[in-house]
């Protein structure tokens, strides 16, 4: 039988040490070896593994392919209806939200949290992350009331769930990020501030940490504070290249850090 346990410590040693080009190298080749073996449920976990790295590393289409390939052997394996077959929705869910297939992503959402709310207590962590990424969709598709209501779901679950402070700064990560899309200068600084705050207690290595780094940035430029706007952008990329590489993400970030590096030139001018 394949040994998953190995897997896993094998694959975190990669990421702890920053081996993305190895990292995936590894679960392509393990991804085979699972299937050699019979193994069709530990393939299952790999694919899953596959499908997030793809995501962070912005290969959209490959990963669009992976996620239907998962999808279908989930399918084979008979796990419609049960946690796993709910874990890979959710991941299928965010790759395809991340590709801009929108409402596939609302789909397997709403199939996943279906699952979610059958098998689990209402107080699961699996539930805020669920709800987490629920809002970022709902928040793409401009439903602000929809997306401020599942963030805040998210957080009466992960408040109450000891142990959950890296769960908790992420779910005010976003709640800063949607206050400043609907205007909400001041609650945006003040869900920012938090997520910053628990991050900076001891939680720095995350690589959540780089997100509510990246959202100060946008929350400053909004605020017009355009140096602290800066220093944030330069910490949030340090953290994604740290953890990701230059990525999809890195880009991005490196992008709005030039636009305002640009803007302050202009004002200084």
């Amino acid at each position: 039988m394949y040994d998953i346990n190995s897997f896993f410590e094998r694959l975190d040693w990669f990421y702890e040490n920053h081996r993305l080009d190895h990292a995936e190298n590894f679960m392509r080749e393990q991804l085979k070896t699972a299937g050699e073996e019979g193994d069709y449920g530990a393939q299952l976990s790999i694919m899953n593994e596959l499908m997030g790295f793809l995501r962070t590393q912005g290969r959209h289409q490959e990963n669009l392919a992976q996620i239907e390939e998962a999808l279908t052997l989930a399918g084979r394996l008979g796990l419609e209806g049960t946690l796993p077959y709910a874990t890979t929705l959710l991941n299928a869910a965010t790759g395809c939200r991340a590709a801009g297939e929108l409402l596939k992503a609302c789909e397997y959402y709403e199939k996943a949290i279906g699952i979610y709310e059958k098998q689990l207590g209402p107080d699961d962590y699996r539930l805020a992350s669920l709800y987490n990424n629920m809002s970022i969709l709902k928040s793409d598709l401009k439903d602000g009331p929809g997306a401020l209501e599942c963030l805040k779901k998210a957080l009466a679950i992960v408040e109450r769930q000891p142990g959950s402070r890296v769960e908790e700064a992420v779910t005010y990560t976003n709640l800063g990020l949607l206050y400043m899309n609907l205007g909400e200068t001041k609650q945006a600084d003040e869900a920012s501030g938090k997520a910053l705050a628990i991050f900076e207690d001891g939680y720095t290595e995350d690589p959540h940490y780089a997100s509510a780094l990246a959202a100060r940035g946008e929350i400053e430029v909004k605020r017009g504070n355009l140096d602290a706007a800066e220093e944030a952008y330069k910490k949030a990329l340090a953290q994604i290249k740290k953890c990701y590489g230059e990525n999809e993400s890195y880009r991005i970030t490196a992008a709005n850090l030039k636009k305002v590096q640009e803007k302050r030139n202009e004002t200084c001018g």
